[in-house]
């Protein structure tokens, strides 16, 4: 319910920030502002848009410290049942670090294309391509326990 108010809060106070911005500029809600952007001359910045791009990365970085320090507190309030989250996530880190060892970097082809243009070098490619193989292994692990826990709950 908090992170509901909260994110209403912070939706409340882009599109205040946005409308009012928009106003004091002298446009309308319905104006084209990519239009005015483009124009020749044009001095326009629009910075009261900022708070947009600005607020949810000040909420992500605050949920993840405090996922972080929950996290903490309830391995130390119960390390013995916090055995299988540790698991799980070595489990992870391991098959993260597999697929990156052996991610070898683009040196041809449209992927190699890609890297040069936004100048991506070879560990980043090489953490992209585990990152991906191990949300994919995680993907198709997720679909096959939905399947085997509801066929197991058929029978019970």
């Amino acid at each position: 319910m908090i992170g509901f108010v909260l994110g209403l809060l912070v939706v409340g106070i882009v599109l205040i920030s946005a409308l009012t911005g928009l106003g004091s500029a002298g446009y309308d809600t319905g104006t084209d502002l990519n239009a005015v952007l483009k124009s020749e001359g044009s001095t326009e910045t629009f910075d009261f848009f900022n708070m947009a791009v600005m607020l949810p990365v000040v909420l992500i970085g605050l949920i993840v410290a405090l996922l972080v320090l929950f996290s903490l507190f309830q391995i130390i309030s119960n390390p013995k049942g916090s055995i299988k989250g540790i698991l799980g996530l070595l489990l992870v880190a391991v098959m993260f670090f597999v697929f990156y060892s052996m991610a070898a970097p683009e040196t041809t082809g449209k992927l190699a294309e890609l890297h040069g243009r936004f100048n991506i070098g070879e560990q980043a490619s090489k953490i992209i391509s585990g990152g991906i193989k191990t949300t994919g292994i995680l993907f198709i692990a997720g679909i096959i326990l939905m399947f085997v826990s509801e066929i197991i709950n058929l029978f019970k």
